[in-house]
This record gives structure tokens, sequence and C-alpha cells, in this order.
């Protein structure tokens, strides 16, 4: 069993509320099958999110796989679905980074972002969004703006 990381009661239940809320209420409103996920499963799906092993993204992804094949867990979903990182799949997210950044197709933000001034922060947005783009925001948004400020910083 995993354990419930330290957040407070209102963090806690608060996302939950919003999980079975939102996401899950809205799952049965537009599902055609009126089967309703095992409480376990769903439970699981909730530890991966507040553990940070999957983002968001990927467990409203999840939930949807879990609704139509009921049969699998959340976390075989994740790891079949590449959506839980290790220390290999973060190392290629790093590569990935580095070489969206260092596209030719992207020569004219690596020069703004180099001279510097009031363009840095946009530029550092403009990539995050390049960069879940690509991968589908299946990265943790903190991770994300670690790494290209990392590779940013080489820049300069």
């Amino acid at each position: 069993m995993q354990e419930i990381p330290t957040l407070n009661k209102f963090q806690l239940s608060s996302t939950v509320a919003n999980w079975i809320c939102n996401d899950y209420f809205y799952l049965m409103k537009h599902s055609e099958n009126e089967s309703c996920i095992d409480p376990s499963k769903f439970t699981q799906l909730l530890l991966l999110i507040i553990n940070k092993q999957i983002t968001t993204v990927a467990g409203k992804k999840i939930l949807g796989i879990i609704h139509r094949e009921s049969q699998k867990c959340p976390l075989e979903i994740a790891k079949e679905n590449g959506f839980i990182s290790n220390a290999s799949s973060r190392e290629s997210f790093e590569q990935m980074v580095q070489d969206l950044v260092m596209d030719s197709q992207y020569e004219k933000q690596r020069l703004q972002y180099k001279k510097g001034g009031k363009y840095v922060n946009k530029i550092h947005k403009f990539f995050v969004g390049k960069i879940m783009q690509k991968t589908k925001g299946i990265w943790e948004p903190d991770l994300v703006h670690h790494v290209l400020k990392l590779i940013l910083e080489r820049l300069r």
C-alpha cells in the first residue's frame, strides 16, 4: 500500500473531492457504459496523483482507461503507457528537452534568451508550451520548469 504524503487535511480532501465531483461524475454522465469504477482502483489512482508519480493529465487518461478496461490497475496502466517516470526516462526527458531547445527552428528564441531582458520569461513559457505539447503533458510541470531552467541557463 502506498503512503499518503504529508498534505494538510484540506489539500487532501479537496483533491479527492475535485476528482470525484469533476472527473468521476463527468465520466459517468457522458458514458454509455453505466458500470462504476472499483473504489480501490479509484483510490490507487488518487494515490498516484497525490504522490506525484503521475500528473493530473495522465490521471484523467488512466481514469478513462480504467472505465473501459476495468480489469487493469492504475499502476499497471501508468507503466504500460509511460506515465510513470523513472531514472532512465528522466534522462531521456532531459535529452529531449535539450534537443528541443537546440533545434534549429528555435534559433531566434535562443538568441533572445541569451540577450536577456524582458523576454526571458516569455521565452521560458514558450519552451514549456513546446515541451508539454511534445510530451502530451505527462511530465510534472515543476520538473519541466526545473529541467528547462537548467538547460536555458547553460546558454548564457
